[in-house]
């Protein structure tokens, strides 16, 4: 299924900010912290979107919005695995809490995207930002 290869590449390129961001926006890695912040941002406002969503349209329109932020976020992540390719393998020990609060976020974020895609699973727009949240590369 597509949504799963999404989901796997969605956490590979979360683990991989994460891995480069928690050193509070200073030293070597402070571009990656910059990046996982906003991809922290971006699991917790889309949380907070799905879960006040009253009908398919908002949950689909926060699910494109998701969709988007991470297509943005994915093209500038792999940009930090060729600059930082150490981080695919070991996590600093200044980048774990960072790592942490990303892998939260990020777990709250698939546990709301799947129950509410379920509950608005007959709309069409759910649908399609389904699929162009799946089609993310």
């Amino acid at each position: 299924m597509k949504f799963g290869k999404c989901l796997i590449a969605v956490v590979t390129l979360a683990a991989i900010a994460a891995l480069s961001a928690s050193c509070g926006g200073a030293g070597k890695y402070a571009d990656a912290v910059k990046l996982l912040q906003e991809a922290i941002a971006a699991n917790e406002t889309f949380v907070k979107t799905m879960e006040t969503a009253a009908d398919g349209d908002a949950a689909a329109a926060a699910i494109s919005a998701y969709a988007a932020s991470f297509k943005t976020l994915g093209r500038q992540i792999e940009d930090l695995e060729g600059k930082y390719p150490e981080l695919g393998e070991n996590t600093p020990p200044e980048l774990r809490d960072i790592e942490a609060k990303y892998e939260k976020t990020s777990k709250e974020a698939v546990q709301t995207l799947m129950s509410k895609a379920a509950v608005f699973a007959a709309n069409d727009k759910v649908t399609a930002a389904l699929q162009a949240f799946e089609d993310i590369e």
